[in-house]
């Protein structure tokens, strides 16, 4: 079966996509230079020019699912242009489908690492089954929350920086790297788990930290539960994901393509995952190493399919916009554009996409990572830690009863 190239090695179109923010290369919408033969599923020719933003160089192939091959010369013309037909528009679902878990498992999935120790803090895990924590270090409480498909470990880097003088509480989503999986919208329950756990253990308004996938947690809980957090940082993720990948500006246009992916994502076979997610198509571009590369798919392939599948439609299925308002602590924003210059993003125009969308935030302090890719964490530990450092200090007494 023919596996897709990693995103350094599609030649992509400059001066396209000004709007993509801070999608990966691999969940920008595609469009082959072979004629009309749109990768995303199911598009209408008047609906081309939703994807015309971003065009790659060269058309993705992938497996003719149990089919006749179409070319077969005894058929008359007719029958195999109808049966061409037949497998571009299955084909097309499978890309669709393939591509985004890819892509999101890249844009969630972080930094490796071995764990720093710590042990389940006060309740008991059945209280919170959305979730696993453990904790590190001593002082005010951090709650890190991580992304689609990946361990709390992401924040190990972090931990050992912070140790010193916070609490430092990191959480493995249910459904992701070995965590059983729950039934019912996990950003919901996880969101909502979180809030009785800060209540439980007695949290006074500790900082809530989230990274993509986890980022849009943590802005949900900190507009939803505003008198139980503190100072929120979020790395590289957006209260309206749907906006900036499918090009809409309203939860309902976009809900057309949010249900083609579901169909696309949810028609994959377990082998088809396993394949792709081993091929580190997506996950290769997302972290330097070839060591941290490995653990990205390590994380991909010890998570629950369905899962991750569930949790990615509900990531894209809500628009957090109008709720930012609610939150009355201050937030730190950090982005990342490096990772998207060959689709044309600039500096300029990412930034410009978190500053429309965070619009809504009453107390924003916003920075703009210069050299990293979407794990800035790991990319740039040291700028990072000094924007951390510098909002925490800033913002220490500002929510702490």
């Amino acid at each position: 079966m023919s596996l897709p190239r990693s995103a350094e090695q599609v030649e992509a179109e400059p001066g396209r996509n000004q709007h993509a923010g801070l999608l990966p290369r691999s969940l920008l919408p595609s469009r082959s230079i072979h004629r009309k033969r749109l990768i995303i599923s199911g598009c209408k020719s008047q609906d081309r020019s939703r994807f015309d933003q971003t065009r790659v160089g060269r058309a993705v192939h992938w497996p003719n699912f149990a089919v006749r091959p179409f070319c077969v010369e005894s058929e008359p013309f007719g029958t195999r242009i109808k049966r061409r037909r037949m497998i571009s528009m299955q084909t097309r679902r499978a890309n669709f489908g393939v591509i985004v878990v890819l892509g999101v498992a890249a844009l969630s999935t972080g930094l490796a690492g071995q764990t720093n120790g710590g042990n389940e803090v006060g309740q008991d895990a059945t209280k919170h089954p959305a979730f696993q924590v453990m904790a590190v270090g001593e002082g005010r409480a951090i709650i890190m929350i991580p992304g689609l498909a990946s361990s709390g470990t992401t924040w190990d880097a972090t931990v050992k920086h912070l140790r010193g003088q916070y609490r430092c509480l990191e959480l493995t989503l249910a459904g992701f790297v070995g965590v059983p999986a729950i039934q019912g919208p996990l950003l919901m329950e996880a969101r909502d788990q979180i809030a009785q756990y800060i209540r439980d253990n007695h949290l006074e308004r500790p900082v809530i930290m989230g990274h993509s996938l986890g980022g849009s947690i943590a802005l949900d809980l900190a507009s939803r539960y505003p008198d139980l957090v503190g100072p929120v940082i979020i790395v590289d993720s957006l209260p309206f994901f749907a906006g900036a990948w499918f090009q809409a500006d309203t939860l309902a246009k976009a809900k057309p393509t949010i249900e083609q992916m579901r169909k696309g994502m949810s028609g994959m076979t377990h082998e088809q995952w396993v394949a792709m997610t081993r091929s580190g198509a997506s996950t290769n571009s997302m972290a330097t190493s070839a060591t941290d590369q490995k653990t990205l798919i390590d994380w991909g392939l010890a998570s629950d399919q369905k899962a991750v599948t569930d949790a990615m439609v509900e990531l894209v299925s809500v628009d957090l916009r109008p709720e930012l308002s609610r939150i009355e602590t201050p937030v730190l924003v950090l982005g990342t554009w490096v990772g998207l210059q060959g689709y044309g993003v600039t500096k300029d125009s990412a930034t410009a996409v978190f500053r429309e969308q965070y619009s809504g935030v009453k107390n924003l302090d916003f920075a703009m990572a210069e050299k990293s890719r979407h794990f800035v964490m790991w990319d740039d530990p040291a700028w990072f830690n000094t924007q951390v450092d510098g909002f925490l200090a800033a913002h220490a007494g500002v929510t702490e009863r």
